[in-house]
């Protein structure tokens, strides 16, 4: 594979969804910009210490509604972010 892989777009929900927040989680010098987003389909972890997504495809294919994940996501430019 050739070229730059960035940039990278990372999902973020929870408490992690504000500029401010993540600012402070990547330690950068200014807010991020952020978008609000979705994802269909994923389930958030039940474990409640845990921020994490994971996919649940138990109704793929079905005519019921999938679950949804709301966030953020955040684009990631380079390696020095």
């Amino acid at each position: 594979m050739s070229g730059s892989q960035y940039p990278i777009a990372i999902f973020l929900t929870g408490s992690y969804t504000s500029p401010a927040a993540i600012q402070v989680l990547l330690q950068t010098p200014t807010p991020p910009i952020v978008r609000k987003t979705s994802l269909v389909g994923f389930a958030v972890s039940s474990d409640p210490n845990s921020s994490a997504v994971r996919y649940d495809g138990r109704k793929f294919g079905t005519w019921e509604d999938e679950d949804e994940v709301k966030g953020v996501v955040y684009m990631l430019a380079g390696a020095e972010e």
